[in-house]
């Protein structure tokens, strides 16, 4: 009986793997897929653009809250996992994205990015 239990049990853990697997299997195909875009015919949503970025007024870099490095836009999401009983979540602590403009710039195009 105690060998039923533990195969049971077995079967409960290795199938939550699996669904949390393919969840993340999802997302990480969705970063891969992004396309690659050329500043000119970028669309709205997720692209990817290569080139270099700079901040529209250059008098004092942004830093970054956690490492305190120079860039020109961040975003954090700070979470701690949560276990009351049967129940368990990531639950959300702290979060902030920068909201200053900057310029993404390849060749002769420039694009002005204006987070929100």
């Amino acid at each position: 009986m105690e060998g039923l239990f533990h195969i049971a049990l077995l079967g409960v853990i290795s199938t939550v793997a699996a669904v949390a697997s393919f969840s993340r299997l999802g997302r990480a195909r969705l970063i891969e897929d992004t396309p690659t875009s050329k500043i000119r015919s970028a669309s709205q949503g997720y692209v990817e653009l290569i080139g270099s970025g700079e901040r529209p007024e250059q008098t004092t870099p942004l830093l970054s809250k956690l490492s305190a490095s120079p860039c020109i836009w961040f975003r954090y999401r700070i979470e701690r996992y949560e276990r009351s009983g049967k129940n368990s979540r990531w639950r959300k602590i702290e979060g902030f994205s920068s909201e200053q403009p900057f310029f993404a710039q390849r060749w002769q195009w420039s694009l002005l990015h204006l987070p929100r």
